[in-house]
Order: structure tokens, then sequence, then C-alpha cells
């Protein structure tokens, strides 16, 4: 009785209709089970991969101290501590290089496999390809990300050496430097979402197919981890609750969020390829 009156509400407004269309989705896809999921192989890859990155940063010119800030200055305090005396406290040795990349391509295959099989899901796909090719991109993937992230990191550096140079005889130029640098690093953001969109799914898709779902992503990523990363440093009493472990239950809440995000924009390009689909079918019936 409740269901019906339920529905016949939404059904007298289009708008609650279709929000409720997209939530239904979100549900009959699993996306809160598959973030969970997610989230497991992020927090196991995450140290490792970072010490891969660490390994990667240590043979170019980059400071591994202003990289690993440069990198996660946006999140909150205790998570970026954690992660900074993690990573200055290590001792890159040839065997913990080693292992921390086998570990972390390990990991992150995981993880590629998971939103392969989310985002299959999300489109209706069915999954022809061997488990081994998956997670052979995964770990390639992976590699290639820590490898893009350091050639990023050096284009900047770079970057910043022309435009100082350029400063001095147009000393405005470093307003418009500074926004380029963050367009820079929101173009390198959309890359590696959009690649993930179009090459994970067992589907031909184009990069014009995922281009809403990987600037959303872009955006919702980054705009997610400043406000939830001013909450935490400034409103949050995390501390008084969990004591010595909440930078810990912070990171995994930041890491879970985030896996959320990613699925939520591949469920948006799902949802805009199901509808030009379902258009296209109705223009065909009414011919």
């Amino acid at each position: 009785m409740y269901k019906e009156k339920f529905v016949r509400y939404i059904n007298k407004y289009p708008r609650l209709k279709k929000i409720a269309k997209v939530v239904l989705k979100f549900l009959n896809d699993d996306v809160p089970g598959l973030t969970a999921e997610l989230t497991f192989y992020l927090i196991t890859s995450f140290f490792p991969f970072a010490i891969l990155l660490l390994s990667l940063i240590s043979i170019t010119p980059l400071s591994a101290e202003d990289t690993i800030y440069q990198l996660f200055s946006a999140l909150p305090q205790d998570v970026y501590d954690i992660i900074f005396n993690f990573l200055t406290g290590i001792t890159i040795s040839p065997p913990i290089v080693i292992f921390s990349t086998l570990l972390a391509m390990w990991s992150l295959s995981g993880a590629v496999s998971t939103i392969s099989k989310a985002l299959n899901r999300m489109y209706g796909a069915k999954e022809t390809r061997n488990q081994f090719i998956i997670r052979s991109i995964g770990a390639l993937f992976a590699f290639l990300l820590a490898l893009t992230i350091v050639l990023a990191f050096s284009t900047l550096i770079l970057g910043n050496i022309i435009g100082m140079l350029i400063s001095r005889f147009f000393p405005s130029f470093n307003v418009l430097w500074h926004f380029l640098r963050i367009v820079f690093m929101f173009f390198v953001m959309f890359c590696v979402f959009a690649s993930l969109y179009k090459i994970l799914p067992d589907k031909k898709l184009r990069f014009k197919n995922v281009f809403i779902g990987a600037i959303s992503t872009t955006l919702l990523w980054s705009g997610a981890s400043i406000v939830f990363s001013f909450y935490i440093d400034n409103f949050s009493k995390h501390h008084i609750i969990y004591g010595s472990i909440a930078g810990v239950l912070v990171l995994v809440t930041w890491l879970y969020m985030s896996s959320f995000i990613i699925l939520s924009g591949g469920e948006i390009n799902a949802l805009i390829h199901h509808k030009k689909h379902l258009t296209k079918s109705n223009d065909i019936n009414k011919v």
C-alpha cells in the first residue's frame, strides 16, 4: 500500500521521477557494494603505489618532499601527516621497490577489475575478456599512472623555470601561470578518468561517449576532497572518538568517497548512453 502511494506521488512530479530512476539504477547496479570492494583494493595498493611513485621520483630532479606536498596537500592534515611520515621515513632499496611495485600492481589490477565489472554492469555488457587480460591491463595502468604523475610534475617544474623567466619581464604573468598549473593538473586527471571509462568496459566507446562522466568525476573529486579536508581540519571531532587511529579512518573514508565518485562518473556515462539509444530506438519505431 505504501509502495503504491509512493509510486503515485513520484509520478506526479517528473523531476522527482527522474531522480528516483537514477537512484534505482545506482542501487540495481550495486554501486554501494562495488564502492566498498574498490575501496578495499585502493587501501591495499595506496602505500605500495606511493613507494613506487617515490622510487620513480628518486631518479628525477624532483624533490620528494615537494612532490608529496603537491600531491597530497589538499587532503586532511591527519591523512597528509600519515603519508608524509611514511614516505619520508622509508629507505628506498631495490627489494622494497620490487616488492612494492608487485604489490601495487596486483592491488591496482584488482581495483581495475572491480571498475571494469562495475562499468559492464552499468552498460549491461557481458564480459568476454580473460581475467588475466583485465589484470594485466590493471598492472600496466598502475605503472603508467605513476609515470604520468612523475612526467606531469616534471613538466610543471620545467614550466616553473620558464614562468620565472617570463615573469621577470611581465610580473602579472605569475597569476596566469598559477591558473595554467591548475588547468594542467585538471587536464591530467580528466585524461586518467576518461581512459578508465573508455578502456575498461567490454564495450566499444569513443572519448566523446565518456567526456561528461570524466569531467564530472574530475570536478566532483576535486571539490569533494577540498570540502572533506576543510571539514575534517576545522569541524570534525574524530580525534575524541577514535584517538590514535583517527587519521587511518579519515584516509579510509576519503578512499571510499573517491571510489564512489569514480563509479558515479561511470554511471553518468552509462545513463547518457542508455538515454541516447532509447531515443534512437523510439525514432526508428516512429518510422
